[in-house]
């Protein structure tokens, strides 16, 4: 089962990012303007039985793995 984030770049958005804002501030824009996160669309399947939460976390260790190793 596969997890995916999706994100919309919209013109606020746009503006945000060209402004060099920091990641996090990036992040609560497209949130506000609803970006779907990998653990959001994980969660969902979790809720229609598609996968569990076990999977979702697995993916989620994973990810933060990646994070650790580009430091």
């Amino acid at each position: 089962m596969g997890f995916h984030e999706l994100l919309l770049i919209s013109e606020n958005l746009r503006k945000v990012m060209l402004k060099d804002m920091a990641a996090s501030t990036i992040s609560d824009v497209a949130k506000k303007e609803g970006m779907r996160t990998i653990m959001m669309d994980g969660l969902e399947k979790v809720k229609l039985g598609w996968t569990t939460v076990r999977e979702v976390l697995g993916g989620q260790e994973k990810e933060e793995e990646k994070k650790e190793e580009k430091k």
